[in-house]
């Protein structure tokens, strides 16, 4: 590019030494007159002084010189010159400028002269023809040319040298077809997201995963100090509530589900029936094969529903993403089909939120799971991704006997969640 520039500005430099040159011409013996005539001493394409003083001379009509016809030196219609190539780069006020030659460094001027500091026909390739039109400015202020001219195809890049044909701006200039912001250029079709960027948008998933806690909602005794509240000698409900309280039930649980009976033979005093609760809660923490290793609780027919909750998933869903929807699997059974649902609760933060996804279907003899919620059910709520990998997040599953009287067992093997979200940033 610096030889590029050089040689632009060499010939820049030369033509506008012709262009003083002729001018002196002018003003000291006529030059471009209006009947001269040539100096046949001077061969086309002369030397500089053959130039100046030969071909050409003053006369418009004569070979070379400042005229408007001539042939080479400083002519507008030149053909030799070794400083500026074919034609002069200062024509006469009518002239038809020159042809262009090698280097094209001037063109055809005038006043009203057709072409410019290029001229047509420049070099076709490289550097000749790219600087076609950097050299001469010899024509007037109605050129058709401007800078560049009509010349060289295959410059320093574009068709039609640094300018084109119409002025220093015009069709064909510094920016031409297939030039430096060329079709297909810095963004293309595609761009920088491509095609089909949007994809990165659509809803995924993490899971389906396992719980790592399980507990009873109503009950955080051990199983002995449970045992023992059937042995409570009761005169009032209160009694048998206030022994479920210090055994380990919540205040609400073992004032709803307790019972004060009368003993089974005459005589015999007054005894506790406590709440029934969820036990065995741990072993709802792996999937058995062994229907016996589940968790398991004896339903009754109580006011009091104790919900197994079930939490601690794990889910690793990105910070920011848009929460679609949650899905848990529970895989169940009861020893009689007299098991519903009393209640399945999503739980937030371990308390059970949103809406209530019950059912009417009884629970089956033999384990099998069955789906809540899904991919677009976000279970009534809001949700974002810290309530989701947070240890309080899971669900409540609550069993109702649909007997009047006597029991039956429910069970609940394992548990899996599933979450569908959109990653940050996305709509």
């Amino acid at each position: 590019m610096k030889s590029i520039r050089q040689a632009g500005r060499k010939q820049v430099g030369l033509t506008l030494m012709a262009g003083l040159i002729a001018m002196v011409l002018v003003t000291a013996g006529g030059c471009g007159g209006g009947s001269a005539t040539p100096d046949a001493k001077a061969p086309d394409g002369g030397s500089p002084a053959d130039k100046a003083a030969g071909s050409g001379g003053a006369s418009t009509s004569g070979t070379g010189g400042g005229g408007g016809t001539g042939t080479g030196g400083m002519a507008a219609t030149g053909t030799g010159g070794d400083a500026t190539g074919a034609g002069g780069s200062s024509g006469g006020a009518s002239g038809t400028g020159g042809a262009g030659g090698a280097t094209n460094g001037s063109g055809q001027g005038g006043a009203t002269a057709t072409g410019g500091g290029g001229g047509i026909g420049a070099a076709t390739g490289g550097r000749s023809g790219g600087n076609a039109g950097a050299a001469g400015r010899g024509g007037g202020s109605t050129m058709v040319g401007g800078n560049g001219g009509n010349g060289g195809n295959g410059g320093r890049g574009a068709v039609g040298g640094s300018s084109a044909v119409g002025g220093s701006s015009a069709t064909g200039g510094a920016t031409a077809t297939g030039g430096a912001t060329a079709t297909g250029g810095a963004t293309a079709t595609g761009g920088a997201t491509g095609t089909g960027g949007a994809s990165n948008c659509l809803t995924t998933s993490v899971g389906p995963a396992g719980p790592h806690a399980a507990r009873s909602s109503g009950y955080a005794g051990t199983l002995t100090s449970y045992s023992g509240l059937y042995n409570t000698v009761c005169t009032t409900l209160q009694d048998c509530a206030n022994a479920c309280v210090a055994a380990g039930g919540t205040q609400d649980s073992c004032t709803a589900g307790s019972e004060c009976i009368a003993g089974a033979t005459a005589g015999e005093p007054k005894h506790c029936l406590p709440p029934t609760y969820w036990r065995y809660e741990n072993q709802a923490l792996t999937e058995s094969a062994d229907p016996s290793e589940v968790a398991e609780q004896t339903l009754v027919v109580i006011a009091y529903q104790d919900p197994l909750l079930i939490s601690d998933f794990r889910l690793n869903v990105p910070a920011g993403a848009t929460i679609r929807g949650i899905r848990f699997d529970v895989r169940r059974s009861a020893d009689a089909l007299e098991a519903v649902d009393h209640s399945i609760r999503v739980l937030r933060n371990g308390a059970p939120v949103g809406t209530d996804h019950k059912t009417t279907e009884t629970w089956p003899m033999d384990l099998a799971y069955v789906t809540f919620g899904g991919p677009t059910d976000l279970w009534g709520t809001t949700w974002t991704a810290a309530d989701l990998g947070a240890a309080g997040f899971g669900i409540s599953i609550a069993a109702r006997y649909t007997d009047t009287a006597g029991n039956a067992r429910a069970h609940v093997d394992y548990v899996k969640a599933t979450v569908y979200f959109t990653p940050p940033n996305c709509p």
